[in-house]
């Protein structure tokens, strides 16, 4: 008890420096009262720059946005408000066939709209069945619904028609966990009608094939990928678009692993029957990209 007490506080004081930073709440799948606090050095600024490739700040707000939809309204909301996203439309009700969850939020910086969107990953009955149906249309119905409900969220909460919107500089910033970062990764392309390639932002998290092949230019597009995880792998051929970033197990820091679901690491490594659905927990992601940021912080130090 006294060891987790220990290592609780040594990861909050890893999380929460630099003081200036936005700090976010990223709750434990395994227990929702489980909630790690962390540092995000978080600016509209990170997308204003093309083709950067995986961005640790960027990849850290994503992951806690992609975690904090399964949970509930209230915390999706607290995360996007301290991200500086305003007019957030998410729709509760029961969804039906490739009809995911999904959640929008804008803001206007200096002429430029940053739209967020956050897709939730396989979470009821209707989830399942969608993803069932991915076997024939790879999420391209749920890609497109997702469009659909961006052009009403444009005209009932933003006030302008999809029209309007694309004569203006936007950018987005496109997140999703399983099924969610399958729509996720579609829509890097889909929203070129409204934004230049090198404006759509992309960070996918056991990200199911979507059946195309690595899309040459889609360079924010960015896919963070368990090696043990099976969905990822489950549809033949694999293809994404964007860069795939694929991790062992292994490679993460297990203290902090053991931190957020209280298991040991080796639970997870190796691939078998019994541990396979283990990797594609969003604990597992998490600690990777805590992990990564963790060693360019030391490094930095």
């Amino acid at each position: 008890m006294k060891k987790r007490l220990f290592l609780s506080i040594l990861l909050s004081l890893l999380f929460l420096f630099p003081l200036w930073s936005e700090v976010l709440t990223y709750h434990s799948v395994l227990e929702e009262d489980n909630v790690i606090r962390l540092n995000v050095d978080w600016d509209f600024s990170l997308l204003d720059d093309s083709s950067k490739g995986y961005v640790d700040e960027i990849a850290k707000a994503t992951i806690v946005l992609s975690r904090e939809i399964y949970v509930s309204k209230e915390a999706l909301s607290d995360c996007v408000e301290k991200l500086g996203y305003r007019k957030l439309w998410l729709e509760e009700e029961e969804n039906g066939i490739s009809e995911p969850v999904v959640a929008f939020a804008y803001r206007r910086v200096k002429g430029t709209n940053y739209f967020l969107i956050v897709v939730r990953g396989t979470a009821s009955t209707s989830d399942v069945l969608t993803d069932i149906k991915s076997l024939f249309d790879n999420f391209r119905h749920a890609q497109e619904y997702i469009m659909e409900m961006f052009e009403t969220y444009l005209e009932e909460v933003v006030g302008k028609s999809p029209e309007r919107i694309k004569k203006d500089k936007n950018v987005f910033l496109v997140t999703g966990h399983s099924m969610g970062g399958a729509c996720a990764n579609l829509l890097s392309l889909s929203l070129e009608e409204y934004a230049d390639r090198n404006s759509i932002f992309t960070y996918t998290f056991a990200c199911p094939s979507v059946e195309v092949e690595n899309g040459e230019g889609v360079t924010n597009a960015i896919n963070i990928i368990n090696e043990n995880d099976p969905v990822p792998q489950m549809i033949t051929p694999i293809g994404r678009y964007g860069t795939d970033i694929i991790f062992p197990p292994e490679t993460v820091t297990d203290w902090i692993y053991s931190v957020i679901t209280e298991r040991n690491l080796e639970d997870i490594c190796g691939f078998t029957i019994l541990n396979k659905w283990e990797n594609h927990r969003m604990d597992v992601y998490f600690t990777y990209v805590i992990t990564r940021s963790y060693t360019i912080e030391k490094k930095e130090w």
